[in-house]
């Protein structure tokens, strides 16, 4: 893996489908990928930048995003399944991974969240459901 840079770890952010975040220990935003700035219809990065991430959204989210806070924290992978509108307020599902970063020594430095818009799929679910 010598000769890799940043350079290369950005086009890797940028090369995923999904929402991309960056995250401090406490949940504080610090990287969001530009395709996932655009799947959330975020017009700059700087609205993100800096905002603890369970504040982003809505309440009856944020239970099961702490529970994956606190796994990857921990050392363990948590995972959800929950509403979150975009900027522009479409109606979206996301499944959420998150997954600890580790350190040369192994210590937990930071945090992984990864997010892939379910949205046609639990729209489905449910017409399903209904029918």
């Amino acid at each position: 893996m010598s000769g890799l840079n940043e350079n290369y770890f950005a086009a890797v952010a940028e090369a995923s489908p999904d929402v991309m975040r960056i995250l401090e220990l406490d949940g504080t935003v610090e990287f969001m990928n530009a395709h996932g700035l655009r799947l959330l219809e975020i017009e700059a990065f700087a609205q993100n930048h800096r905002k603890l991430w369970t504040d982003l959204w809505p309440e009856q989210s944020r239970p099961a995003m702490r529970t994956a806070l606190e796994l990857a924290r921990e050392g363990g992978v948590g995972r959800f399944r929950a509403y979150c509108p975009t900027a522009k307020g479409r109606p979206r599902w996301w499944d959420t991974v998150v997954s600890p970063i580790r350190d040369e020594v192994g210590e937990v430095v930071r945090l992984l969240a990864m997010s892939r818009d379910v949205s046609d799929e639990v729209r489905r679910d449910r017409r399903l459901r209904d029918a």
